[in-house]
């Protein structure tokens, strides 16, 4: 993460993380981001914008400030096992291999700047037992 990230940005971050895990979907699945069993490994795409990268690593501090262990962060999925927090968008090619074609969600995401959506998946993948895509 740069150094070079001004206060204001992780302050905003931080506020932004907290309400997103605030205001939760009723019908949503649980998502364990850590536990006395294990952490989530954070996965973004490395050919994505520079922010999913920034996003990624200021996510790591923060989960590591609350659980005391900082998850591991990859830029591929396949180094990935068990929990995985995916951060990208809903064009990116790590998206569409996890939520292949076209979907509402992704609709609803596509094109607009400045929204966020979230999924959980269970056992989209061999080597991962739960993702959460924001």
């Amino acid at each position: 993460m740069p150094a070079s990230l001004p206060v204001q940005a992780r302050q905003l971050f931080t506020i932004s993380l907290l309400t997103f895990f605030c205001f939760q979907d009723t019908n949503a699945q649980t998502f364990t981001v850590f536990s006395k069993a294990g952490r989530a490994t954070i996965v973004y795409d490395s050919k994505g914008p520079a922010l999913d990268s920034i996003s990624a690593y200021l996510l790591r501090d923060d989960i590591g400030k609350v659980s005391g262990t900082a998850p591991e962060v990859v830029n591929d999925l396949s180094k990935a096992t068990g929990s995985v927090i995916v951060i990208g968008n809903a064009s990116s090619d790590l998206i569409n291999r996890l939520v292949p074609g076209r979907t509402a969600w992704k609709d609803s995401l596509s094109g607009k700047w400045e929204r966020y959506g979230y999924k959980t998946l269970k056992n989209p993948f061999e080597n991962i037992k739960q993702a959460f895509i924001i």
